[in-house]
């Protein structure tokens, strides 16, 4: 399974940062960090969009609804797909995940189907072309039959950048996600309309009614 974060336009938390959060009375929340915590001045600042935590202004032009689509994959040669998605999933490689900017050249079948896969949902983007855009991408191979749930399938979550998550403890949603399968079979992708806060993580406890499987 190919799993790709499209992010028109994203911005890149520093490493070495402290985080500030503010919110605005309008639509968008920002969140903000500087390299010093006595500085006055914000070395980075990104603001957050209040309905769905991607960063404000860049979904426009993007189809954001949920969608399935069958043999859409069109590939000559499927098994050098597989070949490197094994390998990219692999104790071999330490990366988790990867990025592919989207002015990047390809190193791998796989980043080929990223790009693509990228320039087919955002490439209505006003963003599409900047240097700043690009996917991460991820590849996961699973076992249906084992009894490892690890190794059987992938657990709720929400598709997030994880550094911003990790050093600020703040929830940065991409404006796409997609899941590619490889292969005709495995466990199917449940995709449910609930989110946690971007700055508290709080998750609404009303019952979610709907869903797309």
């Amino acid at each position: 399974v190919l799993s790709l974060r499209a992010a028109p336009h994203c911005a890149r938390t520093p490493t070495r940062a402290t985080l500030g959060v503010r919110r605005n009375r309008g639509a968008e929340a920002r969140a903000c960090t500087t390299m010093d915590a006595s500085a006055l001045d914000d070395d980075f600042c990104v603001a957050l969009d209040a309905t769905d935590g991607t960063i404000e202004g860049t979904t426009a032009g993007l189809d954001l609804r949920t969608r399935c689509y069958d043999g859409a994959l069109a590939c000559d040669d499927i098994d050098e797909l597989r070949r490197d998605l094994a390998f990219a999933a692999s104790p071999l490689v330490p990366n988790d995940t990867f990025w592919i900017g989207a002015a990047d050249e390809p190193r791998c079948a796989l980043e080929a189907l990223a790009l693509e896969i990228f320039r087919a949902h955002a490439g209505s983007s006003p963003f599409a072309a900047d240097a700043k855009s690009g996917a991460e991408w991820w590849a996961q191979v699973k076992t249906t039959a084992s009894a490892d749930e690890a190794e059987r399938e992938v657990s709720f979550h929400w598709d997030k950048d994880e550094q911003a998550h990790a050093l600020h403890g703040i929830y940065v949603f991409p404006q796409l996600s997609t899941v590619t399968y490889l292969v005709d079979g495995g466990a199917p992708t449940i995709v449910l309309e609930r989110r946690p806060d971007s700055f508290d993580g709080s998750i609404s406890p009303l019952l979610i009614e709907a869903g797309a499987l």
